[in-house]
């Protein structure tokens, strides 16, 4: 996915940093939200698109939610407007959660289904340019790879720049 509406969207609020992730919502190894989280300092605020952007199971949400509490961070989503600090926002937040879950099961028991009736009927499943072996897609293939490397190594650096400029 292409996360440059988002992106777009939180540096119009004045966010200073943004970090990205260009893996899906459901898993846990996400370097961008970690630096996010290693980022924040007291009187920050975690701010991002919507819930389910953040985390598509509701204790991985909790576990967010906790994190940036801990820090003493204020946690909230554009589009999600609550308060997680007063009862009902922590309520609703929790409620979305589920809902974004819940989601994140249907497509997965939906694109299981899709993926065995073509298989079925004797298609191959995966990426059509790795199972051709055309040398031009293959390449292509490894530079958006290597541009995604990249992309993370700079998203990594980001939170040190603020670091650096006041040491010089």
């Amino acid at each position: 996915q292409n996360t440059d509406t988002q992106r777009d969207l939180l540096l119009a609020q004045g966010c200073e940093l943004v970090f990205t992730d260009v893996a899906s919502g459901g898993t846990r190894e996400r370097p961008g939200l970690n630096d996010a989280l290693n980022a924040l300092r007291p009187g920050d605020t975690l701010l991002f698109t919507r819930l389910d952007r953040i985390a598509r199971s509701l204790t991985n949400l909790l576990e967010i939610a906790s994190s940036v509490q801990d820090r003493g961070a204020d946690f909230r989503a554009l589009n999600d407007h609550f308060d997680i600090s007063a009862s009902q926002g922590r309520l609703m937040m929790q409620m979305l959660g589920s809902f974004a879950e819940f989601e994140r099961a249907i497509i997965k028991e939906r694109t299981r289904a899709g993926m065995a009736a073509a298989k079925g009927r004797g298609a191959k499943i995966g990426n059509p340019a790795f199972h051709s072996r055309d040398p031009v897609q293959l390449a292509l293939m490894r530079a958006q790879r290597a541009d995604t490397i990249l992309q993370r190594s700079r998203d990594a650096l980001r939170p040190h720049l603020r670091l650096i400029r006041q040491l010089r």
